[in-house]
């Protein structure tokens, strides 16, 4: 081990050392001290922030209203006026083009349909 190793080693000893709650202040201004108390605690808060319910329909809208969109419509408009039709020919040629592979005597064989 190197020096620098040594002192990196060191430092983070001493951090793991003083990294400790000691104490958590809850919503009512109180102080829980206990490790159980303060284990429940977050348990409980991660869970709650973490778990999904169903959220209303009302609550979507407020939220989304409170977006700004980063594309304007006339982004959209400009974007498809100009690529438009290249995207749409892309699609089309997707839909159109089809590719099987099969094995056959253990050996892959493709066999491309291209419908007009």
């Amino acid at each position: 081990m190197d020096a620098i190793q040594k002192f990196f080693h060191a430092c983070a000893s001493y951090r793991k050392g003083s990294n400790k709650v000691e104490r958590v202040r809850v919503m009512d201004d109180s102080w829980i001290t206990e490790v159980g108390a303060m284990k429940d605690l977050f348990t409980t808060d991660f869970q709650t922030l973490f778990t999904s319910g169903q959220p209303s329909t009302n609550l979507i809208e407020e939220t989304l209203s409170m977006v700004s969109p980063r594309l304007t419509e006339a982004m959209i408009s400009d974007f498809l006026t100009r690529r438009g039709k290249r995207i749409i020919e892309l699609i089309m040629w997707m839909v159109s083009t089809v590719t099987y592979s099969v094995i056959l005597n253990s050996a892959p064989v493709g066999l491309a349909l291209t419908r007009n």
